[in-house]
């Protein structure tokens, strides 16, 4: 809800390593590693549980504002979400993992409103909050014969943390929940959903559902230590999914550039080459028989906002994973029926190029048609969605 200042120096002071206005939560509502976030995105369990230690705890308080925030990032997760059948051939919906930066897990983990975790049970975003589409949603997973195959966790894993878990649930949500009135809110990505285009710049990602289809991508995706020029995509159909690793186009970054490494394991440092523990790059396999593919790819630089001292956040080696550099101002992807020109800066404008190749195509947020000649302008912050189908 504020920006992240960083750690204090010894005047006490913030160090601001990434500005004065960097914030770890979108505007649309998701949290950030370095885009889009998969299942560890799904932080429901941890704000019910600073919500309640506000309003619940020792000097409990109201705070409207807190729950008008958590309420906004339960529902942003809601757009992520597909609408699949399980092992039995039962509607069931997932967490959207595919596009995400890291633990890209197919197929998803169940999730409704919430879903189960060490420290996280299905019911307890809709108990916490009582937003009515939020216990619409999870009285959905109710009606979908969806809660009792998640309760495994809970009623065999012997952690401790998960027994308390357990205990919540049995002794306050499950409780709690049934006194909850009937609500119509369904999950949004549902086949008989109104359509949406949901974007978010900061992560680089979108959300669309465009009638029997669904259209999730990451452009800002793994572009650790600069813009890579790739795109995660994941499309959806009551029939089939397809997922792929794309080429797109980008522009506004600088002359400075950083050229990928022959790291195997993965590619990024985690460990200056100089502590001990795990190298830059992981460990490499033995002989000298396996390279990798990417190795020489050059990667521009993109812009670092002028009060940002420090985008490493203060860790200086070879191959660290970076803030910022690697979210291009401008990107253009192209897949399928789709294309997709997003403007991620904040103070630039950038012209869409003509489109012969792709032809007219509609603009699925207003509906208007767009030759493939016409080159509209595409504003700081915002993200146009074209279909040609």
């Amino acid at each position: 809800m504020t920006p992240y200042l960083g750690p204090e120096d010894a005047d006490g002071n913030p160090t601001k390593p990434l500005g004065e206005s960097y914030y770890q939560v979108t505007k649309a509502g998701l949290t950030r590693e370095l885009g889009f976030v998969g299942n560890y995105g799904e932080v429901m369990d941890w704000l019910v549980m600073m919500y309640e230690s506000v309003t619940r705890g020792y000097g409990g308080q109201e705070a409207p504002e807190l729950r008008e925030q958590m309420v906004k990032m339960t529902k942003a997760r809601g757009a992520f979400r597909v609408i699949d059948v399980d092992g039995d051939g039962c509607r069931i919906s997932r967490i959207e993992t595919v596009i995400g930066w890291r633990n890209e897990v197919y197929p998803g983990e169940i999730g409704y409103a919430s879903r189960t975790a060490w420290d996280s049970n299905p019911l307890m975003t809709a108990v916490a909050f009582k937003d009515p589409d939020i216990v619409g949603w999870t009285q959905e997973m109710i009606a979908d014969g969806q809660l009792y195959t998640q309760l495994s966790l809970q009623a065999e894993h012997t952690w401790t943390r998960v027994g308390l878990n357990a205990l919540r649930f049995v002794s306050h949500d499950w409780d709690a929940f049934q006194t909850l009135a009937a609500r119509p809110a369904r999950i949004p990505t549902g086949w008989d959903r109104p359509d949406f285009v949901v974007t978010d710049e900061d992560n680089g990602c979108v959300a669309i559902k465009n009638g029997k289809e669904l259209l999730f991508a990451s452009l800002y995706w793994r572009a650790r230590q600069g813009v890579n020029n790739y795109a995660r995509v994941h499309q959806v159909t009551p029939t089939d999914q397809r997922s792929a690793t794309i080429r797109q186009r980008t522009a506004g970054t600088t002359s400075e550039t950083f050229t990928a490494r022959d790291w195997i394991l993965w590619d990024y440092a985690i460990n200056d080459p100089g502590a001990a523990g795990i190298p830059p790059g992981g460990f490499p396999p033995p002989g000298d028989t396996l390279h990798q593919a990417l190795a020489g790819d050059v990667y521009h630089l993109a812009p670092i906002p002028a009060d940002v001292p420090d985008p490493t956040l203060g860790v200086h080696f070879d191959g660290v994973e970076t803030m910022l550099v690697g979210r291009a101002p401008f990107y253009l992807c192209e897949y399928g029926d789709y294309l997709i020109a997003m403007n991620t800066s904040s103070d630039k404008v950038f012209t869409l190029p003509a489109r012969t190749d792709f032809g007219p195509a509609r603009d699925l947020a207003t509906g208007k048609k767009i030759g493939a000649g016409h080159c509209p302008k595409i504003g700081p912050h915002s993200t146009l969605v074209l279909y040609r189908g």
